[in-house]
């Protein structure tokens, strides 16, 4: 009698495979999941301290305000919170609100200019809290200012930071402290411990 050759997999071999591969991917799951979240909150961050910069230099560069603010749920204005994410914006009236209605004339040609919207982040994250602190409270007021110097509208306010945390437990996820001379440095908990 001649057998040929077995091609292939038998069952118990393959039932064994497969349970291997389920303990190792249940075993793999929560880190991949810690992994997930973190780079998610140090993307935000990092947008963060992009429009921060963004609003320094167009301050800068046209000699008007540039703010910063929670957006409405369209963002087409500014809301209360950054559940919804931010806008940064040319300030021209310096009210930190961002206005459609033309009202300054900032060139000199007699015609009024509506501020002009720079950057919007739609805030696709809401297991994510994002707000402004100093003076070692949340501000009533979230929206902040650049001036043309390159200084913020918190720089008399004692410790002005952003703080971006869990929405389900408050707890910090990153910080991003605002400098008295304009500058921003940023802290991930979840990789620095001095937070």
């Amino acid at each position: 009698m001649n057998i040929g050759k077995q091609f292939g997999l038998s069952l118990i071999e393959l039932m064994t495979t497969l349970a291997v591969v389920a303990i190792l991917a249940a075993l793999a799951a929560p880190s991949i999941q810690t992994m997930l979240e973190n780079n998610r909150i140090e993307s935000v961050a990092r947008q963060f301290v992009s429009s921060i910069y963004m609003a320094r230099s167009e301050a800068a560069k046209t000699g008007f305000n540039a703010s910063i603010c929670p957006s409405n749920t369209t963002q087409t204005a500014c809301g209360t919170t950054y559940a919804n994410g931010w806008l940064v914006f040319r300030d021209f009236n310096a009210n930190r609100s961002f206005d459609t209605t033309p009202d300054v004339d900032t060139d000199g040609d007699g015609t009024l200019d509506a501020e002009v919207l720079l950057f919007a982040h739609d805030n696709d994250n809401n297991d994510l809290t994002v707000e402004v602190f100093s003076d070692g409270a949340a501000n009533t007021e979230q929206s902040f200012s650049y001036l043309p110097s390159g200084l913020n509208s918190l720089r008399n306010t004692s410790n002005p930071h952003i703080r971006i945390s869990h929405a389900s437990d408050n707890d910090l996820a990153a910080q991003i402290k605002l400098n008295r001379g304009g500058s921003v440095s940023l802290c991930i908990a979840a990789k620095d411990d001095h937070c």
